[in-house]
């Protein structure tokens, strides 16, 4: 049988063991804050944007991403592999980049290659032969 004093001991060493297996203040809020956006090309504007109902367009993503934003925490878009065809100019302004220091993040679901197609075809005939002049813009290293 223990005695009140070990007993006592053995309470305070199961409350210090409880708190070096609690999170530190802010760690769970950071990743419990994270939001996750998905995108598709045979996804639906009407659906949630979730893994398993994902967005159809990159507009719409980025207009959820927005959203989102003013909740802080870290956004990113998941996008599924696929040709994502845009019909207008994807506009990205300061907002689509995150606020009170966290980030909106486009990125490839693992595994996958989603392209991001923003031509018209010409009609035949009428296209260049030329390759386009460069941009000067180099890759990142």
């Amino acid at each position: 049988m223990k005695t009140p004093d070990r007993r006592r001991g053995t309470r305070i060493l199961a409350l210090a063991l409880t708190a070096t297996l609690l999170p530190l203040p802010g760690a769970a809020s950071a990743s419990s804050s994270t939001a996750q956006i998905y995108v598709a090309p045979s996804g639906a504007d009407t659906a949630p944007g979730t893994k398993a109902r994902p967005f159809r367009t990159l507009e719409r993503a980025r207009d959820e991403a927005r959203k989102l934003t003013g909740r802080g925490g870290d956004v990113f878009v998941n996008l599924q592999g696929g040709t994502y065809v845009l019909d207008r100019t994807l506009e990205l302004t300061g907002a689509d980049s995150g606020a009170d220091g966290h980030r909106v993040t486009y990125r490839a679901i693992a595994g996958q290659r989603p392209v991001i197609s923003g031509g018209s075809a010409s009609p035949a005939g009428r296209g260049t032969t030329r390759p386009a002049a460069s941009t000067g813009l180099r890759s990142a290293t």
